[in-house]
């Protein structure tokens, strides 16, 4: 237990050697411990060693197939080494599992983005935010789905939903000023961007 809370420690600091190698001494006397595995999974991804963090992301799914930060974690550091495919197939089994989980369908909505599928990823976002209870959050992955397919009239129209509940929504107002200026609308994106400094001078 202690070396486990001195990893947890280490990690809050940033120190991802240190908290890895009070991973390793928690390990030998619990080999076992699957929070202690998956902590340790987690430090190997932010060191960048996912060729070390996916086999015990695996291994933690084949321990406890019930237990979904695995399978979440697994299909990151997939979207992360640009293999989406894989990303989807881990997610896809978990949707199976709990099918009525909105983080499920997010990370869904992400991976199908991250594989070029925005069809099928702003399907998932919808369905996401949908289960949220609607407009419980931002819906800034719907916003991103329609900038990318040119949809600016249907970003902007997510924008100023956002703006409604949020007025000085630094990421919508940012947004919706660089859309003003594209359409060369210089008085509404004078607008959206004296409020960010505003913003910035409080």
């Amino acid at each position: 237990f202690l070396h486990m809370r001195l990893a947890e420690l280490r990690l809050r600091a940033g120190e991802l050697e240190t908290a890895l190698a009070e991973c390793e001494k928690a390990l030998q006397s619990d080999p076992e411990n699957q929070k202690i595995m998956l902590l340790r999974a987690g430090i190997l991804d932010s060191l960048e060693r996912s060729d070390e963090a996916i086999p015990l992301y695996r291994k933690l799914i084949e321990k406890n197939p019930g237990l979904s930060a695995p399978y979440l974690l697994l299909s990151t550091s997939y979207l992360r080494r640009k293999e989406a495919a894989k990303a989807i197939e881990v997610l896809e089994e978990l949707n199976k599992r709990y099918p009525n989980d909105p983080t499920v369908v997010n990370f869904l909505g992400k991976a199908y983005e991250s594989a070029g599928d925005y069809k099928r990823a702003e399907s998932y976002y919808h369905e996401a935010l949908s289960r949220k209870g609607g407009e419980e959050a931002p819906p800034v992955d719907l916003v991103r789905i329609y900038l990318k397919t040119k949809r600016g009239a249907k970003a902007k129209e997510l924008l100023n939903k956002i703006l409604q509940k949020d007025p000085k929504n630094v990421f919508a107002r940012k947004v919706l000023g660089e859309l003003s200026i594209s359409e060369n609308n210089l008085d509404e994106a004078l607008e959206h961007l004296q409020v960010l400094e505003g913003e910035e001078r409080d």
